[in-house]
């Protein structure tokens, strides 16, 4: 159950991800780098409360500072991720396939961020973790 939920969220983040990054590209001209930095960022936001809410939920699990911090740096990695994989493809493939970029950059991303949140963020030893109410 737990992978359902994650998939749904992550879905639901990588269309929020992507239609920020493509339309701030497209239509207000933002280099493609710098739109994927504030969709993916946008997304992860909306993620990272929906994880913390539903997906890892446990019996009294509450919003933690060492797991906001964790998402934190497991984002900043998978960030890097998906920009190497924008700049080294959109170098290979031309601007004239922006989106298929994103697309494939996103992929690539969604498979590292996946196991950077469930085994470092939300493992369950941080079931233990002191919270915020």
């Amino acid at each position: 159950m737990e992978a359902l939920r994650f998939t749904t969220v992550a879905v639901l983040g990588v269309v929020i991800d992507i239609a920020i990054s493509y339309s701030l590209a497209q239509f207000f001209v933002f280099p493609l780098w710098a739109a994927a930095i504030i969709g993916f960022f946008i997304a992860a936001l909306a993620n990272y409360t929906a994880h913390e809410l539903w997906t890892f939920r446990s019996t009294g699990l509450r919003f933690s500072l060492k797991r906001a911090s964790q998402y934190v740096l497991a984002s900043a990695a998978t960030l890097a991720v998906r920009l190497a994989v924008i700049v080294l493809l959109g170098r290979w493939v031309g601007a004239d396939y922006n989106f298929l970029v994103l697309v494939v950059a996103t992929g690539v991303s969604f498979i590292i961020n996946f196991i950077l949140i469930k085994f470092f963020v939300f493992y369950r030893q941080h079931d233990q973790d002191a919270s915020i109410p």
